[in-house]
């Protein structure tokens, strides 16, 4: 079997070591024993959104994020149709703004501007029934939408196969609970009888309880 990723805009959206996320994501897959085509496309490129399993942004300057969208709003049609075809995405940080109304419009939030700066926080969610850690630049909040947010939270937008936490940084570093569903519905939807190896994350484990620890100790606030 083989999985097709469009890792999109690699070169403007990786503020924070985004591109973590592909190389652990890559890593995992290849471990099933499964062929990952990984397609690295920016501005110059074409995006045939017919011939990807699943596509990946990541969080980036305002201008970086400014220059993506010029070129992303070619392709609004094909990505509406690839979301609601079940295609999975991933998007991380600030790129979920590309998908709103200030971006292509497919999800109807706005954002307004905030006072905050980086800080540690845990999401809710609504798909493993346990927290999401990361590193959130509350520099702008969202105020509305017609699509659901994570539980209790509007840090994140989850829609079909549609998962986007507003954290920075290689979120599947240190969430292993979320790398493994994220894995297995991937595979799943590609494959519903495929057999799997199993699936080890000892770092993922380790990275993921010490940050519980050191919630709890409120040296992470």
């Amino acid at each position: 079997m083989t999985i097709r990723i469009a890792y999109l805009y690699y070169d403007l959206l990786n503020l924070n070591g985004e591109n973590g996320n592909i190389k652990i994501l890559k890593q995992q897959l290849e471990k099933q024993n499964i062929t990952v085509q990984l397609d690295l496309l920016t501005t110059t490129d074409e995006i045939n959104a017919t011939k990807y399993d699943l596509f990946y942004l990541g969080g980036g300057t305002e201008n970086h994020l400014r220059i993506a969208l010029n070129h992303l709003r070619q392709y609004q049609k094909a990505i509406y149709q690839a979301i609601e075809d079940h295609k999975f995405f991933l998007v991380t940080g600030n790129a979920l703004e590309l998908f709103g109304k200030s971006g292509i419009n497919f999800f109807q939030f706005e954002e307004t501007e905030a006072d905050g700066g980086f800080h540690e926080v845990t999401l809710e969610t609504d798909f493993i029934g346990k927290e999401i850690v990361g590193l959130l630049n509350q520099k702008k909040d969202i105020v509305a939408t017609k699509h659901p947010f994570f539980k209790n939270s509007q840090q994140g937008v989850h829609y079909i196969n549609f998962f986007a936490p507003k954290t920075f940084g290689p979120i599947f570093a240190k969430n292993p609970l979320f790398l493994e569903y994220f894995i297995k519905q991937l595979i799943l939807f590609k494959e519903p009888l495929f057999t799997f190896k199993p699936l080890e994350f000892e770092f993922e484990e380790m990275a993921y309880y010490n940050y519980q620890k050191l919630m709890r100790k409120n040296l992470i606030k």
